[in-house]
C-alpha cells in the first residue's frame, strides 16, 4: 500500500511495509523562531537528495543494469556530507561537488558487487581532455578467464563506459531553495557499450572506447565531467544475447 490518508503516509523499502506520521506544521508556523533548525535541515536535506536525483538522472542508461536499490539513499547521505563541508549559514550551504571529488570517486553503483572483483586486469586506463567533453577507457588485451569472475550462466560480457554532468548546487533566496548553477547542462550524459565479447576466448586486440557528450556541451568551474567504467555480462540463446540481471559491476572512476 502506498499513498497517503489523512496525516498517515504509506510507503514501501526493501520489500517491506511503513507507515508514518505526516507532519503537520503551517508555512506560517515554519517561520517562526522555534522552527528555524528544523526548516534549514529540510532544506539542505532535500539540496542533497536533488544532487543525487542528477546524478542518478545522468546515469540513467546503465542504473537498471548496476545499481542496488540503496543507491538513492547512499548518494543523499554523501552530498548531505559533501554539504556540510560549505561555508556559509545553515539552510544556505553551498553542494560544491567540484570542489570535493574524492568524496564520489570510487562509488560502486552497488555496494555489494565492486568493478574490482569482477574486473581485475591491470594496465586499463582513462584520459580526459581539457574540453573535459568525452573521456576514453582504454583496455589492453587480457584473458578473461584469468581476469573476470563472471555470474552462472554468463557466456559473454562488454565493458560501458558512462559519463555524465553534474553541477554545484547553491541556495537562491527569489527561488528560497537550492538550485543546479549550470542547470541547463546538468545531468547530460552519454552511455557508450564495447562489442561483446565471449568469456571463454581471449582477447586478441585492446578495447578502446569513448564516450562524448551532446554537442554543444560546455563545462564551467561550476560542473564536473563523472566518469564511470562498468562491465556487464549476457547469455547467449539461439544466437540472442539477452543480459543477466546479477553480476554486473560499476563505479565512479573519477570527476574531472
Amino acid at each position: 500500500m502506498r499513498g497517503k490518508i489523512g496525516n498517515l503516509d504509506f510507503y514501501e523499502r526493501n520489500g517491506e511495509a511503513f507507515v508514518k506520521k505526516s507532519a503537520s506544521t503551517s508555512k506560517a508556523q515554519r517561520k517562526q523562531p522555534n522552527f528555524r533548525r528544523s526548516t534549514e535541515n529540510e532544506r539542505e536535506f532535500g539540496a542533497a537528495a536533488a544532487a543525487g536525483a542528477a546524478l542518478r538522472d545522468g546515469l540513467s542508461g546503465v542504473s537498471k543494469a548496476y545499481a542496488d536499490n540503496e543507491l538513492s539513499n547512499r548518494l543523499t547521505a554523501l552530498f548531505r556530507k559533501m554539504l556540510k563541508r560549505g561555508t556559509g549559514i545553515r539552510g544556505k550551504r553551498p553542494i560544491e561537488v567540484s570542489a570535493n571529488p574524492g568524496m564520489l570517486r570510487g562509488l560502486e553503483l552497488n555496494r555489494k558487487i565492486s568493478l574490482s572483483s569482477v574486473f581485475n586486469a591491470s594496465g586499463h586506463s582513462v584520459t580526459v581532455p581539457a574540453s573535459r567533453d568525452e573521456a576514453t577507457w582504454d583496455i589492453p588485451a587480457f584473458d578473461p578467464d584469468t581476469y573476470i569472475t563472471w555470474p552462472q550462466g554468463a557466456t559473454h560480457f562488454k565493458f560501458t563506459l558512462a559519463i555524465s554532468v553534474l553541477s554545484d548546487y547553491e541556495y537562491d533566496p527569489a527561488a528560497e531553495d537550492y538550485v543546479a548553477i549550470d542547470s541547463g547542462i546538468n545531468c547530460r550524459g552519454t552511455v557508450v557499450r564495447s562489442p561483446d565479447y565471449a568469456l571463454d576466448v581471449p582477447l586478441a586486440a585492446p578495447v578502446s572506447i569513448t564516450a562524448s557528450l551532446p554537442a554543444g556541451t560546455v563545462l564551467t568551474a561550476a560542473s564536473s565531467l563523472i566518469v564511470c567504467q562498468g562491465i556487464e555480462f549476457y547469455q547467449e540463446v539461439s544466437a540472442q544475447l539477452y543480459i543477466l540481471a546479477s553480476g554486473n559491476a560499476m563505479r565512479i572512476h573519477d570527476l574531472y
